[in-house]
């Protein structure tokens, strides 16, 4: 094996035919259409999923067959074995020169293309918009193309075409749509794997996609060394490591053919997110939004539309990022997540789980299979101090929970993200208002127990000053909600 590499044989519908194609574990999506296909309109930018310009359109039957959705996808991020049994459209599969698309001709006729960069995956991204939805308004229109950048800053006449396609909205799905779907309704064929003569200068990488727990675990160790492979849920985190940092790994093992774990079901005591449901999961889930108010809140201004389609909730806390939003919402939630192992399993609180920089309690071949929180009562708030609302790393996030009792603040958690090693609670702050009645006199001697609380770091989002500064000024925010 030594001279040779691993390849994965991968079957799927590529605009209005289907294809087959020999992947490599480290190749993306963008690699695969641009390269093999050659499918060049889907344009190669950051490689971070930040720009938007290589999205495409992946339709897969989603809710266990009920429904066929297009969801948009950076490319980039989208590892080309995860394309298998899916459809994928791309700028190419709408139209030609010709006979435009309505969402083409609506861009042509207001003038919303300019250096011609972005605009493909601006088209896709209102494709997948109209296909769900064919009367948008501006704010899900904002939202679909959030992580669309025009670096011409024609976002106006952008804005312009979008609202006109709403008139024809029924020409949306191309005419292959159906028989595609009716195809892929029977699809059961499995990935395959041969070898291949490794090219000069490459390292050997072998792609595993086991199919239960009990295989995931067997797996890993076999592997051994937990610096052999790396898992892939989203792979949002995995694959930038990848494309920007060239970090390799001898095995890349996909949890996403794992039945189950993307499950978001109700408890006795609230809602558990499977570690494989996206972050579009939770904020579609009509019981996310009924009891979880703030962990919705939160999810929807993480990352891009584009990213969120991929990425996990399981993932970001998995990270350990201490700018990771989600970490901040499981804080304020007092949730807990549930840690498999070969031996069992265990429940760890949020509170515990971060450890360090990128350091959580997670052991050896251990991964997050659920995070459980309790239902919310009572008043919450969530602030987040960035650039863009969305799409944008956060300065300073943080999130509140709180319950009362007349006047009085019987039970309150306020939590910090963005601005130390860490997320953390912030307890000194929630002790000097608990049992009290709000007063300015108290909401201030929080927001001082809070800024005293973190230690800030320094870098290109913010000095530590501004940082402190910041935190202070969101829990006087919090805390005024209250009154």
């Amino acid at each position: 094996m030594a001279n040779a590499m691993q390849t994965v044989g991968i079957a799927f519908f590529l605009n209005g035919r289907e294809v087959a194609a020999n992947v490599t574990p480290g190749q993306t999506a963008l690699q695969l259409l641009r390269g093999q296909f050659g499918l060049t309109g889907t344009k190669e930018g950051c490689n971070e999923g930040d720009c938007g310009a290589c999205t495409v359109a992946i339709g897969r039957w989603d809710g266990g067959g009920r429904e066929f959705r297009y969801r948009a996808h950076t490319s980039c991020l989208v590892p080309a074995a995860r394309l298998h049994g899916t459809h994928v459209i791309t700028i190419e599969g709408l139209g030609i020169p010709e006979n435009l698309h309505p969402i083409q001709r609506a861009f042509l006729d207001s003038h919303a293309t300019q250096c011609g960069f972005c605009t493909p995956g601006f088209i896709m991204s209102l494709f997948c918009l109209y296909a769900r939805n064919p009367d948008p308004s501006r704010a899900q229109i904002g939202e679909a193309l959030e992580g669309n950048l025009c670096r011409c800053t024609g976002y106006e006449s952008i804005f312009r075409a979008a609202a006109s396609i709403a008139g024809v909205a029924g020409q949306i799905l191309p005419p292959y749509h159906e028989p595609v779907a009716q195809a892929l309704a029977g699809f059961d064929r499995r990935l395959s794997f041969a070898e291949a003569p490794l090219p000069q200068g490459a390292e050997p990488m072998d792609y595993h996609r086991p199919e239960t727990l009990e295989r995931l675990f067997d797996l890993l160790w076999r592997i051994g060394d937990c610096e052999r492979y790396r898992i892939i849920a989203g792979g949002t985190d995995v694959v930038v490591d990848a494309n920007v940092k060239r970090l390799r790994f001898r095995h890349l093992v996909d949890i996403a053919g794992i039945p189950g774990l993307s499950e978001i079901r109700g408890t006795d005591r609230g809602v558990s997110v499977g570690a494989l449901a996206t972050l579009t999961d939770v904020t579609e889930h009509r019981l996310v939004s009924a009891k979880l108010p703030l962990l919705r809140a939160v999810v929807s201004r993480m990352a891009s539309l584009q990213v969120r389609n991929s990425g996990t909730l399981a993932g970001n806390l998995a990270t350990a990022s201490p700018i990771g939003d989600a970490a901040t919402a499981a804080l304020a939630l007092d949730a807990t997540l549930v840690l498999a192992t070969k031996m069992g399993e265990r429940r760890v609180p949020a509170g515990s789980f971060f450890k360090g920089y990128r350091r959580t309690e997670l052991c050896a071949h251990e991964l997050i299979t659920a995070i459980e929180f309790p239902e919310q009562d009572g008043p919450w708030d969530f602030r987040k101090s960035a650039k863009r609302g969305a799409v944008d790393i956060s300065s300073v996030c943080t999130a509140m929970t709180a319950r009362l009792d007349g006047s009085k603040v019987a039970a309150i958690r306020i939590a910090c993200g963005g601005a130390a090693a860490t997320p953390v609670l912030l307890a000194g702050a929630a002790a000097a208002v608990l049992g009290r009645e709000l007063a300015p006199a108290a909401i201030e001697q929080a927001a001082q127990a809070a800024a005293a609380e973190v230690a800030p770091i320094d870098d290109v989002r913010g000095s530590r000053q501004f940082r402190s500064a910041l935190v202070r000024n969101h829990v006087v925010e919090h805390l005024s909600k209250l009154l």
